[in-house]
């Protein structure tokens, strides 16, 4: 399994105000969630969109899946993260690398990296907050390592 962060730098999708507010370090993480709200839907939408796209992209290449999980992140657990990270973050609503997510999970171990190869080509990822999972597990297991 791989975990890609697609990055979405071209969509700007906070409110005017946060972006003029952009390095404030004194805002709450109540009041970043009152502004992750108003900019949720957008989320919602990108959300239903990628998974779309990925469907798509995945027919084309005529790789079949077991399932494409996709949620977009919950306030009350944008809030949690922002508090529990609270130095890591001057701008939560560009820095939180997981406010959409997909997991693609796959018939076939070969798949994943088909299914990678497709990510890697269409989208920029952010190699930072990626994770190869598959390259973690014994050759002879499938899945994600356990937690130690």
């Amino acid at each position: 399994m791989a975990r890609f962060v697609v990055s979405a730098r071209r969509m700007d999708v906070r409110p005017i105000d946060a972006r003029e507010e952009q390095g404030v370090t004194e805002v709450s993480p109540q009041e970043w969630g009152n502004r992750y709200r108003a900019i949720r839907g957008t989320c919602v939408s990108l959300t239903a969109r990628l998974r779309a796209l990925i469907v798509d992209l995945l027919a084309e290449a005529n790789i079949e899946v077991i399932q494409i999980e996709a949620r977009t992140k919950a306030i009350d657990s944008f809030t949690e993260k922002i508090s529990r990270k609270r130095v890591k973050y001057v701008d939560p609503l560009t820095e939180v690398t997981d406010l959409v997510g997909l997991r693609i999970i796959t018939y076939y171990r070969e798949d994943v990296t088909r299914v990678g190869e497709i990510l890697k080509k269409e989208f920029q990822i952010d190699a930072t907050n990626s994770v190869d999972k598959a390259a973690a597990l014994d050759p002879d297991r499938f899945g994600y390592p356990n937690a130690p």
